[in-house]
């Protein structure tokens, strides 16, 4: 194990279970046996980003994903000296911030992957996208969706998501299309592949420059 030893923090926060030192930030959670907020602390052990969310991922180009942020709201009247209560927002969806704890991808979607070389890939009502540090989607994988399969009557599948398959050029089938790894870029391409396990490539601008058609 070459990671580094992690220096001591303060009484009120603790190390996760499997937190890892990356881009010299660590994920850290508040030390209260009723939270479990997370954060970020430097590699000296001072909480960089306090413990506000409740699910985070490692940084990585500078971002890290997060979902079900506290944010603070007034009970009662908006007075001087009002109290303040806590209230986890945004729900399961997720979302990026950068090291200083800023939201600079809003939380919108329902599963996310690391950043590398500029792009994620992220899920998005069934649907798989590849976005850019602004959050701009570059890539859908339903734009290499091709047209319904008409099945006659009598086809023993045809009563089995019979509008969901697709047919390629050699009549086979699939269900949509899928990018093939969450860390996938080598230089500016990448492999996308359908359901039928034909693959293609991709740029890092989201456009097909090789159709999926190969073994």
């Amino acid at each position: 194990d070459l990671t580094p030893e992690l220096p001591r923090l303060s009484p009120d926060l603790s190390y996760e279970n499997n937190a890892v030192v990356n881009e010299g930030m660590v994920s850290v959670q508040e030390n209260k046996w009723n939270s479990a907020l997370l954060g970020f602390a430097d590699t000296t052990g001072k909480a960089v980003i306090p413990p506000r969310f409740a699910n985070v991922t490692q940084f990585s180009e500078g971002l890290a994903g997060f979902s079900g942020e506290s944010l603070p709201s007034l009970v009662g009247a908006p007075v001087a000296g009002a109290p303040v209560k806590r209230e986890i927002v945004s729900g399961n969806l997720f979302g990026f911030i950068d090291r200083a704890g800023r939201v600079v991808i809003k939380p919108r979607f329902d599963s996310i992957g690391q950043f590398e070389q500029g792009v994620a890939l992220v899920y998005l009502a069934g649907d798989k996208l590849l976005i850019d540090k602004t959050g701009k989607t570059l890539f859908s994988a339903k734009s290499i969706v091709r047209p319904k399969k008409i099945r006659p009557a009598g086809d023993e599948t045809a009563d089995r998501d019979s509008d969901e398959h697709e047919t390629l050029p050699n009549g086979q089938q699939f269900v949509s299309g899928y990018i093939q790894s969450s860390h996938f870029f080598l230089g500016e391409l990448a492999v996308i592949a359908t359901d039928d396990e034909q693959s293609g490539l991709i740029d890092r601008s989201g456009k097909v420059v090789v159709q999926p058609r190969y073994d």
